[in-house]
C-alpha cells in the first residue's frame, strides 16, 4: 500500500512541478527532494545532472539561438525549464530508491505481468550491452578511435532493434496463446 501511495504523489508531484511558472516554488520543491534523500542528495543531485546535461544543453542552446534571432530572450524561461527538468528528474531518482513498482501494481495481475516482462527485457539488453562493451574492450590492443565507438555504438543500436523486434513478437504470440489478447 505504501508503494502504491508513493507513486500516486510522484505523479501528482510531477504534474505539480510541470503547472508551476514560478523559480521560487520549484526551488523550494527541490530543496524538499534533497530534504527527503538526506544522506543520498549529493549522489541524486549528481546522477539527475549527469542524466540531463546533453539533453538541456541542446534544448537551451537551441532556445537561445531562436531567441537571438527573433530579439527575444528569457533568461528566466531558460533557468525555469532547466530547474524543472533537474527537479523532476531528482524526484524520479529518489523515487527509484525509495520505491518497488512490484509492490505497487501488486493489485493488478495484468500490470504485474507486464511489468515483470519488462523488467526482464531492461535487465536483458542492459546485460548483452555489458557483454558487448566487454567484448569490445577484450579485443582491441589500443584505445578505440572516436569513429569506431561510435561504429560500435550504431551496430550495437542495430542489434538491439533487431533484437527487440524479435523478442516483441514471441512476447505477443505467447500472450495471445494465453488469452491476453484477443483478436
Amino acid at each position: 500500500m505504501k508503494d502504491r501511495i508513493t507513486l500516486a504523489a510522484y505523479f501528482c508531484l510531477v504534474v505539480l512541478a510541470t503547472a508551476i511558472h514560478d523559480l521560487f516554488y520549484l526551488a523550494a520543491m527541490l530543496a524538499c527532494v534533497y530534504m527527503l534523500a538526506f544522506r543520498r542528495s549529493i549522489m541524486i543531485a549528481r546522477k539527475a545532472a549527469l542524466s540531463i546535461i546533453i539533453f538541456n544543453s541542446v534544448v537551451t542552446l537551441s532556445y537561445i539561438g531562436i531567441s537571438l534571432l527573433n530579439n527575444k530572450i528569457s533568461l528566466y524561461y531558460i533557468c525555469l525549464i532547466n530547474l524543472r527538468v533537474f527537479l523532476i528528474t531528482s524526484m524520479t531518482f529518489l523515487l527509484h530508491e525509495r520505491f518497488s513498482p512490484f509492490r505497487a501494481f501488486a493489485f493488478s495481475q495484468t500490470l504485474l505481468f507486464l511489468l515483470t516482462l519488462s523488467y526482464s527485457q531492461i535487465n536483458t539488453f542492459k546485460k548483452l550491452a555489458v557483454d558487448f562493451h566487454l567484448a569490445l574492450k577484450s579485443r582491441s590492443i589500443r584505445r578505440l578511435a572516436i569513429r569506431d565507438l561510435y561504429r560500435h555504438a550504431a551496430t550495437l543500436g542495430g542489434f538491439f532493434l533487431q533484437k527487440a523486434v524479435t523478442q516483441a513478437s514471441e512476447v505477443s504470440q505467447a500472450m495471445r496463446s494465453r488469452g491476453f489478447i484477443n483478436d
